[in-house]
Parts: structure tokens; sequence; C-alpha cells
């Protein structure tokens, strides 16, 4: 889940994360972002992450992890940036 396929040089096809699984992951491997001014660190583009990301998506996805800890992550990314 969270990959697309796009095109590459070549005529070669490659797989990109979406913009939901890139957060994701970065959620994942950097458990340091467990606190409100944490997660501003990150300084995300609040416009460009809310055309992108869906919140409810984000939370969705995120149990597929089965970390409750990404979980709070993810809970507090949407709160912080309003997603």
């Amino acid at each position: 889940f969270g990959y697309e396929s796009r095109p590459l040089a070549s005529g070669l096809f490659g797989l990109v994360a979406t913009p939901t699984k890139a957060l994701l992951d970065i959620l994942y491997l950097n458990s340091f972002y467990d606190t409100p001014e944490e997660v501003e660190e990150l300084r995300l583009d609040r416009e460009t992450l809310a055309e992108t990301v869906s919140g409810d998506e984000l939370v969705e996805l995120s149990r597929y992890y089965d970390c409750q800890a990404l979980v709070n992550r993810v809970l507090l990314i949407r709160k912080v940036y309003s997603i």
C-alpha cells in the first residue's frame, strides 16, 4: 500500500511513495516526534499538506503498521496541522 507507479527514463517505471505513505514512514522511523513542538519542527507546509494528505486516510493507513505510538503521532499531526 502507499505506492504509485511513475514513469522513469527510457520507458521504465518505478514505484514512488504517496505523500501519505512518505509522511507515515517519517513518523514511524522517527519516534521523537511525540510533542506538538517536535511536530512543528517538521516544518510541513500547511497548504500543501492539506491539499495532498487526507487526515482520515492518514489515520486509517497508520493502523497497517500495528504501532499505537505511530497512531498517536498521526493524531498529533492532525491536531497541529489541522488536517
